[in-house]
């Protein structure tokens, strides 16, 4: 299987810092990180639910993320992230 890369924005990172700096349980955010990456990076079409054109949401409690796939570079770009 060929995996595809995963990048988070600016503007996704920022969001994620400030969850993780304003949980109760940061290694909950933390582990809900880096699940969303490894299912992003295996298959990212199989795990999201369209949210807006072209934007998928995918959810790992306590993160939900909106990301965008480029299937022909094998991309995944992370958009925003917020709490549940």
């Amino acid at each position: 299987m060929i995996r595809f890369t995963v990048t988070w924005t600016q503007n996704a990172q920022g969001l994620l810092a400030d969850v993780w700096r304003t949980s109760i349980d940061r290694a909950a955010v933390a582990r809900a990180s880096d699940a969303i990456d490894r299912q992003l990076a295996e298959h990212p079409l199989g795990v999201g639910a369209v949210a807006a054109e072209g934007f998928l949401r995918f959810e790992i409690a306590p993160l939900a993320v909106l990301y965008s796939v480029q299937e022909p570079d094998r991309l995944v770009q992370v958009e925003y992230v917020r709490h549940l």
